[in-house]
């Protein structure tokens, strides 16, 4: 099945009938073109279902799922990019653009503050985290016992400072981090944040696992919300 969301509401679904042997690959043109849409942020799912019912479950069950975005702009043409200006000192590194600011301490080792028409949208540090709280699964086969050097490594890890610089246009800025997971592992994570005139930030999250490592369960970003938003909605 293929779903088409507009910021964050269904507004389209077609079904598909893929014939495909294991261990083949097949390739398929998206059910949709940009020119028959508004302007917005589109998000296309696909999700890929058992023809039958299983033997060991009780409805047909989702075996693969993927999913893209795709902003379409007012019109064709590009964008005018706002610009950014970059500010740093020996405790702080700050992106400032026309309606928002972020700020990163580099003793906390990463993004302590994003606010943008001047409401502040972050308490405390973002950081990555490597551990999901168990399921009944996990129970019989140790999870946290196979799994704990990950927990300590979202916990306890050392954020250092690496460089931080604007493009040539000064519409983007760059600041990138790196973590120390472990100790006595070679284990690290690259962390880099590009933030645009506009306010956005994206992340790129870089893995550098210690061989001896198991994978981690988890790879995500973790950040905290104040508290006063008590209705957060993510799409």
């Amino acid at each position: 099945v293929a779903c088409l969301a507009k910021d964050g509401e269904l507004i389209d679904e077609i079904p598909l009938n893929l014939e495909l042997a294991p261990q083949e690959s097949l390739t398929f043109e998206n059910p949709w073109t940009d020119d028959e849409f508004e302007p917005g942020v589109y998000v296309i799912s696909y999700h890929v279902y058992t023809k039958e019912v299983p033997i060991w479950a009780d409805e047909i069950v989702e075996v693969a799922y993927e999913q893209s975005v795709e902003i379409i702009h007012r019109d064709k043409k590009e964008p005018v990019k706002k610009q950014v200006s970059l500010n740093m000192d020996s405790f702080s590194i700050g992106v400032v653009g026309e309606d928002f600011h972020v700020i990163f301490a580099i003793a906390q080792g990463g993004m302590v503050d994003y606010t943008y028409g001047g409401k502040q949208m972050l308490r405390g540090v973002m950081k990555p985290n490597f551990y999901r709280a168990s399921t009944q699964n996990d129970r019989a086969n140790r999870y946290g016992y196979r799994y704990g050097q990950w927990l300590l490594a979202s916990l306890y890890q050392k954020g250092f400072f690496k460089e931080a610089y604007l493009n040539e246009e000064k519409t983007e800025a760059t600041v990138i981090f790196e973590h120390e997971l472990v100790d006595g592992s070679s284990a690290r994570c690259e962390v880099i944040y590009k933030i645009d005139g506009e306010g956005q930030v994206d992340v790129e999250m870089i893995l550098h696992q210690d061989e001896h490592m198991i994978e981690p369960p988890e790879f995500a970003m973790m950040l905290t919300l104040p508290k006063d938003y008590g209705h957060v909605e993510y799409f």
